[in-house]
């Protein structure tokens, strides 16, 4: 689909007829589509319409509705969600609610119902209309992501692949439906997002604690060093940034806190040493959380009881393991400032997305030095 005279991803003529395909791991026969296609970013409906093509043929693409979801701030979002007849004659005159519903799951609806905001796609007019879709069915989703400008620079985007199919065949993940040249396409899996409050509820943290350690037990396989990936990937990272931001704004406001670069690469060289001494074992794992909600300690010393009564076993566990790894878990929460810290410096030259990455990166390194003697001073007793 194009508009105005310009195409919305790029495609060779035959290529959608004519797929690799990327066979995934020998216990699962299912084959993933591998398209040679780039979407535009400022065009990501557009985009998302010619992967349905491919891998929803079936679906009249007038009776897909689709939902930018805007809180990214790495890559962009969006749904595809496919309005059957039969959807259309349950839902009921919705068109006429002009409340404007939330993106996450409603909290009410058991049915795994998600309530989108959506634009729908009529091809012979190529206007969007905007309305209420309801459903009850997964299949009838698909979720398509456009990997934000240059981030292919900090992201090893095959090992997020492999990453996302290992995870998926564990029950961590969704099932990848297609990989382009610039983003995925996967399922959606209907839940309830989880908020600072309720994730905070005994019945829901232990869950919580319970599924990373299983999480973290996963065996990568052979071919998937067991080395850390913190050192070089920190060291992509400087790398990256520049001397002189593009912007002088930001350069004005950024260069005296950050550059030259040298300065924080010799700094977390320091931290680094530290948390080697800790001799973590190398898992699978994330560090994305939100500082500002930093649990306390009584907290934390309950939660990683129940972690480690997974991850080892319940009559394994001692007072000294939980407090050793609170030890660590703070410690190495230094380097997911400093990791974001950089990533941040990063995104402020290239990104294209509205957010203001140089503010982020500030916060987080005044977060990183209000916080870093306090969690160095940690030690345990053997």
């Amino acid at each position: 689909m194009t508009t105005q005279g310009k195409p919305c991803c790029e495609c060779p003529a035959s290529a959608c007829k004519d797929l690799t395909k990327l066979i995934v791991n020998s216990d699962s026969e299912r084959e993933i589509n591998k398209l040679p296609i780039t979407i535009d970013e400022n065009r990501v409906i557009e985009g998302a319409i010619e992967i349905l093509r491919v891998i929803r043929p079936h679906w009249d693409l007038e009776r897909v509705h689709f939902k930018m979801f805007t809180d990214g701030i790495t890559n962009k979002l969006v749904g595809c969600f496919y309005q059957s007849k039969e959807d259309e004659g349950q839902r009921g005159d919705n068109d006429t609610n002009h409340q404007q519903p939330t993106p996450q799951m409603n909290g009410n609806n058991h049915a795994g119902a998600t309530d989108a905001v959506s634009e729908s796609a009529n091809e012979n007019t190529e206007t969007v209309k905007t309305s209420i879709f309801d459903t009850t069915d997964p299949e009838n989703v698909v979720l398509v992501r456009v990997y934000g400008n240059k981030t292919d620079m900090l992201i090893d985007r095959k090992a997020e692949t492999r990453n996302i199919r290992l995870m998926h065949q564990h029950g961590f993940a969704p099932q990848l439906f297609a990989i382009f040249k610039n983003g995925l396409a996967y399922e959606f899996i209907p839940g309830e997002t989880l908020n600072p409050q309720k994730v905070r509820l005994p019945e829901v943290w232990r869950l919580v604690a319970v599924r990373m350690a299983q999480m973290h037990k996963i065996d990568c396989g052979p071919k998937v060093a067991k080395t850390p990936m913190l050192p070089s990937t920190m060291e992509k990272f400087f790398n990256l940034v520049p001397n002189v931001f593009s912007d002088p704004v930001k350069h004005e406001r950024l260069k005296d806190t950050f550059l030259p670069i040298q300065k924080l690469r010799d700094d977390f060289a320091d931290l680094l040493a530290r948390l080697e001494k800790l001799q973590s074992p190398v898992i699978m794992s994330v560090d994305e959380v939100d500082y500002s909600r930093y649990p306390s300690k009584e907290f934390q010393l309950n939660w990683l009881r129940v972690y480690l009564e997974e991850y080892q076993s319940p009559g394994q566990v001692t007072e000294k393991d939980v407090e050793r790894l609170y030890v660590a878990v703070n410690q190495f929460a230094l380097a997911a400032h400093y990791l974001w810290i950089v990533w941040g410096l990063i995104q402020a030259e290239y990104s294209t997305i509205d957010f203001n990455y140089a503010e982020y990166a500030l916060m987080r390194y005044k977060e990183y030095l209000a916080k870093r003697d306090q969690f160095l001073s940690l030690e345990y007793k053997d």
